[in-house]
């Protein structure tokens, strides 16, 4: 029985031959969006916007983006330059691309924000900066209790803006 077996196995015509697989595809073209702009331009236009709101962090924060964008420098790298240890910046990179993807201070920062410039600074150093209320009421002789209702004035004027 198994010999029979076998034979059925190796039952082949006599005319097989072994065929190269077909080429492989033409690489495919690089994706875009919307607009027709290739993904890597649309990219390259989001890394010069978050490299430009991070020209308002604090400079200890601002130096471990740019020395990431920028730099393309590894976290153990920004790191050894700065002094820190690598988890610290790696916690620190997340929360800071937060606050650079954040759709409040991209709105606070865009050309047609219709806040005043001392509602947008008190935006940008609390949301952007990660100030505490008492620190920007302390830097704008202000009480901690009007910082507080400016913060959450924009707060609420974001909200507004997304629901229209």
């Amino acid at each position: 029985m198994p010999l029979a077996h076998n034979h059925q196995l190796d039952a082949r015509p006599a005319t097989a031959r072994f065929v190269p697989p077909p080429p492989p595809p033409p690489p495919p073209r690089p994706p875009r969006n919307g607009n027709g702009r290739a993904l890597d331009d649309v990219d390259s236009t989001v890394h010069a916007a978050i490299l430009r709101r991070a020209q308002l962090l604090l400079p200890r924060d601002r130096s471990i983006v740019e020395l990431t964008l920028k730099g393309n420098l590894s976290r153990q790298v920004v790191a050894r330059t700065l002094g820190l240890a690598p988890g610290s910046v790696s916690r620190r990179l997340q929360r800071l691309s937060a606050r650079l993807h954040d759709p409040l201070v991209v709105a606070l920062l865009a050309a047609d924000c219709p806040l005043s410039p001392e509602y947008r600074q008190v935006g940008v150093e609390h949301f952007l900066q990660g100030l505490p209320a008492t620190d920007i009421a302390d830097k704008h002789r202000m009480s901690a209790e009007q910082i507080r209702k400016t913060i959450a004035s924009i707060r609420h004027w974001h909200e507004l803006r997304g629901k229209s």
